[in-house]
């Protein structure tokens, strides 16, 4: 899998002073883009600040003819009409779930997330499915409307709220109603701590410790610690008499050490 922006593969005014004149990314760049992403050869790519269907089609193209096929593509956009997600494939798409309408209140105002979010899901072999979420929340740069750190914020915030319902409902299917919010019952939480075996110093479980209760068979209990043997002292060694004799001096009288 690759994420790569494109940096603006879309119609949009490029000149300096704002003319109003729409031109496509140079060929140059696209050129360059297309090398990139040869010597990457991902199976899965996604792409931020691509424009229209056309302009994926031309991607597609490009790379196709680069030796890179995409079969599979989607696109996903937002309250930016302009720049858009998309995700091409190696691999068939199995299921489109893309939020295109999501809206958030920053203060009197209600805001579409700027490019939406990309959710696809790809099968990459029967045994094994691969979910893509894409997103480009709202860029550093100032605008007059409103604060675009506190919207960055809140599109993150969109975001959080699905991946969060996403992990939810993959939790329930796979788990069942524990998963889904139902705590497990005070009474079963005791008798599974109950259960929990005890462990000694070493960190090992105790002798009958974790085995199933048996009235029938007496309960083990953990060997009494025998008192440690006292250590044999070892013979004493000899000592030995040396002299140390300092520079310039009478030498001292001999020390003794074992």
């Amino acid at each position: 899998f690759c994420s790569y922006n494109l940096k603006n593969w879309l119609l949009m005014d490029r000149t300096f002073n704002k003319t109003g004149k729409l031109t496509g990314k140079p060929e140059k760049e696209k050129v360059k883009v297309i090398e990139f992403l040869k010597a990457i050869h991902p199976d899965v790519l996604g792409v931020c600040e691509i424009g229209t269907d056309q302009d994926v089609a031309d991607l597609k193209k490009r790379l196709l003819d680069a030796g890179l096929d995409y079969p599979y593509t989607e696109r996903a956009h937002g309250g930016d009409v302009t720049r858009s997600l998309a995700l091409l494939s190696r691999f068939p798409i199995v299921a489109r779930n893309s939020q295109t309408s999501l809206n958030y209140q920053l203060g009197e105002l209600t805001l579409p997330m700027q490019r939406g979010i990309l959710d696809v899901t790809v099968e990459v072999n029967p045994d094994f499915k691969l979910r893509c979420l894409g997103v480009h929340l709202k860029s550093m740069r100032t605008i007059p409307e409103a604060d675009q750190a506190l919207m960055r914020r809140n599109e993150a915030h969109l975001l959080r709220k699905h991946v969060e319902g996403i992990l939810k409902a993959s939790r329930g299917a796979r788990d069942g109603p524990r998963a889904r919010g139902v705590p497990a019952a005070p009474a079963r939480r005791r008798r599974d701590r109950a259960r929990r075996p005890r462990l000694g110093r070493s960190g090992r479980r105790l002798p009958g410790e974790g085995e199933p209760a048996r009235p029938d068979l007496p309960r083990l209990r953990p060997p009494a610690r025998r008192p440690r043997a006292a250590r044999p002292r070892r013979p004493g060694r000899a000592f030995h008499a040396f002299r140390v004799r300092p520079l310039g001096g009478r030498p001292r009288p001999p020390l003794l050490r074992p």
